[in-house]
């Protein structure tokens, strides 16, 4: 997927040369920092959180599928992979 989407977008912005393999370049500007703050979005002091982004993950789902990708100048390099991503955006993560 990720080829197939580096080369739709080479194409999309007619660059000559191909994007290099991401995976093997160096990280030079990743953050170094650590920090000891953490949440697990599946605890349930989180709950009202979560229902929240669930709530505007599927606002937002629906939203881009029905209108957003059909507009004339969206292009989506794999629109059946890109449709299923967004369908997980109204799947609670931590069903329990």
């Amino acid at each position: 997927r990720l080829a197939q989407f580096a080369s739709d977008l080479q194409h999309f912005l007619r660059l000559q040369t191909p994007f290099p393999d991401f995976e093997t370049l160096p990280k030079s500007n990743s953050n170094k920092d650590i920090y000891p703050e953490y949440m697990d979005i599946c605890d349930v002091k989180y709950d009202r959180l979560r229902i929240t982004l669930l709530k505007n993950g599927k606002i937002a789902s629906d939203w881009i599928r029905n209108f957003f990708i059909h507009a004339e100048d969206v292009v989506v390099s794999d629109a059946d992979y890109f449709r299923s991503v967004l369908m997980t955006w109204k799947k609670d993560p931590c069903l329990r």
